[in-house]
């Protein structure tokens, strides 16, 4: 009997939002192979035209990659997802009139005592796609309960350190029943605000990687691979934080931790990001920060390392017998499988 390795491919397109979209593959992908392979484009007539992606990174499976392009889909327009191998899939780009809209939502946050804080309504239509644009919130109106705080359309002040404030939101559809002057089919969501004395940056994701052996990584110049007879290899993460605050990495902060997919390919401290590389294959490391998840990394591990090939710097040159110890020095290169 022989073995057959099936190709991997795409399961399918869904819209997040109004410039995102997630591709769900069958199987663990390597982020920077995706994103060399996928193209997302538009249907224009009979012809694709190439948008222009923004981001492309990998949730902590390893099979979901979250694409953000830089101009908002185009209501009711084709999209299509090509990679190189694998057959495309594609996506309609949701509409977003008011009828669309099916559910809505307030995102818990914190308010920093006496600063103006706005409320985050997000609108979603019926497949779950957030659809929220300025024209539709304009439909919202917020009201809260909270006797000691200011509320002004979609923004509030909070004064006591500790106070909850719960804000409910209105969707208004401006349809009113034609004999009880009601209007129909509003929709509602509350969600509460905590007033804080100093909100404090969180991580927002994963802003770079690398793996090195060196005690301080070079961002300049990043390895997202290593062979199975590595040794003394760290991982270094750089986080993107919240509030407009600076980046933090491993290198100084310890509230980082680090989990791998796959013990059996490769072994990961918990705590300060040592690989350990037991053979070749691909894991996935999910990223923790202040115990919360803010990304998955996917770590190709190749083969023990061979030489494969020899260069020199000189092949041919020419010795004088005639100079007592006429020299000639040739450097020479080799490298194995990874180029290296």
């Amino acid at each position: 009997s022989e073995k057959v390795k099936v190709a991997a491919s795409m399961v399918e397109a869904k819209q997040v939002d109004l410039d995102t979209v997630k591709v769900t593959f069958d199987t663990v992908m390597d982020e920077d192979a995706v994103k060399e392979n996928l193209d997302l484009s538009v249907v224009v007539g009979k012809t694709k035209v190439k948008e222009l992606v923004k981001e492309i990174k990998l949730d902590e499976t390893g099979k979901v990659a979250e694409v953000t392009v830089y101009v908002p889909f185009t209501s009711e327009s084709v999209y299509v997802v090509d990679y190189t191998g694998m057959e495309a899939v594609q996506f309609v780009a949701a509409t977003t009139d008011a009828e669309d809209v099916a559910s809505i939502a307030i995102e818990a946050k914190e308010a920093e005592i006496g600063e103006p804080t706005d409320i985050d309504v997000r609108l979603y239509n019926a497949d779950g796609v957030d659809i929220t644009t300025d024209d539709l919130l304009l439909r919202v109106t917020t009201e809260s309960d909270h006797a000691t705080s200011y509320l002004e359309d979609k923004e509030i002040t909070m004064f006591n350190i500790g106070d909850i404030a719960v804000i409910k939101a209105t969707f208004h559809t401006y349809k009113w029943d034609d004999n009880t002057g009601e209007e129909l089919g509003n929709l509602t969501a509350s969600g509460a605000i905590k007033c804080v004395d100093e909100i404090v940056p969180v991580a927002s994701g994963v802003e770079a990687w690398t793996l090195t052996t060196d005690a301080t990584p070079d961002w300049d110049d990043v390895n997202h691979s290593l062979s199975a007879d590595d040794s003394n290899y760290r991982l270094f993460v750089k986080a993107a934080m919240t509030e407009d605050a600076a980046s933090v990495t491993n290198e100084e902060d310890d509230k980082f931790s680090f989990t791998s997919s796959n013990n059996d390919v490769l072994i990961i401290d918990e705590e300060d990001g040592y690989i350990y590389p037991i053979k070749a294959g691909t894991v996935v490391v999910v990223v923790k920060y202040d115990d919360k998840a803010i990304g998955a990394l996917t770590i190709s591990v190749g083969t023990k390392r061979k030489a494969v090939s020899l260069t020199l710097d000189a092949t041919a040159f020419a010795l004088s017998n005639a100079t007592f110890g006429d020299e000639k020095t040739v450097e020479i290169t080799v490298k194995d499988q990874f180029g290296e």
